[in-house]
């Protein structure tokens, strides 16, 4: 690593102009305090890790960390989507206290206006992050996880909290920008004659949506439904159409629920793209 910088360093100085491999993939930290803001360029690829870089984070107050790191697309039209190959942040649980390790994504900038007051110092840091929509909080082990931007500006934050928390690998992830794209859900025609009398099938704009936002296939959790519930007319519990939670040791009282079917579909999505990753199609959706 060391000698490959060192080459680009001496093209530089020599000749004036960076390799075009230089220029394509580079490598960002998470800060241990306070906030970062990156560009990210259409067509570039940028290798991120947690502030310990590929190295171990073990569990020392000098590691205390609370930051937030804020990728914006260098162009408009563009949306920043973020794959964790790796993620190994955990809380510490003791008897007598717990100690926060997790990893907080959000769609957009937090902080907009630069106003949190970041510690400096590792005896200084809390449990707390800027308020934003928190698409996922990452406290445990997981590979291959993606998010994708759905704001206009197409920004995507991650916010690091490790206060005495337990001995973990960090992080390694791949930052990119991706264009956005215009969906038009079609199909149910002005008077409704195409909508069936079920629940789910009165729920297509939602799966539409909520499909689009976590990069799954718009197909995918409809068709769950479908076996699972016969499109929704018989739940377990309210609006989970899908029998999800419903252990096998406990299935009623174990299965989840929720309010809205927006809201069911919603957290649906965003499992499916949690648990098995990212599989959108533009012909798909």
């Amino acid at each position: 690593m060391r000698k490959q910088q060192l080459i680009i360093t001496l093209l530089t100085l020599i000749f004036g102009v960076m390799p075009e491999s230089a220029l394509s993939q580079t490598s960002v930290n998470q800060p241990q305090f306070g906030q970062q803001t990156i560009q990210v360029a259409a067509g570039q690829e940028i290798l991120f890790y947690d502030h310990h870089g590929d190295g171990d984070i073990s569990a020392t107050n000098s590691n205390n960390a609370q930051s937030l790191t804020v990728f914006e697309p260098a162009e408009s039209g563009m949306a920043i989507q973020i794959t964790f190959l790796e993620c190994d942040v955990q809380n510490e649980n003791k008897e007598w206290a717990d100690y926060p390790g997790e990893v907080r994504i959000f769609n957009g900038n937090p902080d907009p206006g630069a106003s949190y007051e970041w510690p400096t110092l590792p005896n200084e840091v809390t449990d707390a992050l800027p308020e934003g929509e928190v698409l996922d909080v990452l406290d445990g082990i997981y590979t291959n996880k993606t998010y994708v931007s759905t704001t206009d500006d197409g920004i995507l934050s991650v916010g690091l909290i490790w206060h005495y928390a337990k001995r973990c690998k960090g992080w390694k992830a791949v930052v990119t920008c991706v264009e956005k794209k215009n969906m038009v859900v079609t199909g149910a025609r002005t008077d409704y004659s195409l909508v069936d009398a079920n629940p789910s099938q009165r729920q297509g704009v939602n799966f539409a949506k909520s499909a689009w936002k976590y990069c799954i296939d718009p197909r995918w959790s409809a068709a769950i439904s479908n076996t699972e519930s016969s499109k929704a007319r018989v739940c377990i519990r309210p609006h989970n159409a899908w029998g999800w939670g419903a252990a096998d040791s406990d299935p009623y009282n174990l299965a989840a629920e929720w309010d809205t079917w927006e809201e069911a579909i919603d957290a649906h999505a965003r499992g499916l793209a949690n648990g098995y990753g990212y599989t959108i199609s533009i012909n798909g959706a």
